[in-house]
C-alpha cells in the first residue's frame, strides 16, 4: 500500500499515551496543500463531517479492514463509490488559517484498530 500523501511526513504515531486513548493510529503533514490518496483499493463506506468541525472523514473498506482518512478539508468521493489505490479522495489544506495541518489515517479490523504504520509503503 502507498502512503497516502505523496512527499509528506508522518508527524505522530499515534502509540500509548497517559492523556489520550491507545492509538496507533499516524498523522501525516506536508509543507503544501496535498491530495489525499487510497492506500488500497476498495468501496467508499462512508464519508461525513463531525458536527463540532468542518473536516472530513473517507471510510472505505476492502475485505474484512476498514482504512479511515480523517481532518481531510475536501472529499472527492461519494459513499458506494469504488476507488483503487492512488486515486485521489479528497484535499488537505496547509495555510496559515488551517488549524489542522495534517491528516490522519487509520486501520481497523473490526472493531479492533490496528498499527497504521504497519500497512503502508515507504519510498
Amino acid at each position: 500500500m502507498q502512503l497516502p500523501v505523496r512527499d509528506g511526513f508522518i508527524t505522530n504515531l499515534k502509540l500509548d499515551s497517559s492523556l489520550f486513548e491507545k492509538r496507533v493510529g499516524i498523522d501525516i503533514s506536508a509543507q503544501y496543500d496535498f491530495n489525499v490518496f487510497s492506500c488500497s483499493d476498495g468501496k467508499v463506506l462512508k464519508v461525513f463531517k463531525l458536527s463540532s468541525e468542518s473536516m472530513y472523514t473517507v471510510v472505505i473498506k476492502f475485505g474484512n479492514r476498514s482504512f479511515v482518512y480523517s481532518q481531510l478539508d475536501t472529499s472527492r468521493v461519494r459513499p458506494g463509490q469504488y476507488v483503487k489505490e492512488g486515486d485521489v479522495i479528497g484535499l488537505k489544506m496547509v495555510n496559515e488559517k488551517v488549524f489542522y495541518k495534517y491528516m490522519s489515517f487509520a486501520v481497523y479490523e473490526g472493531n479492533k484498530e490496528l498499527p497504521a504504520k504497519n500497512f503502508l509503503k515507504y519510498r
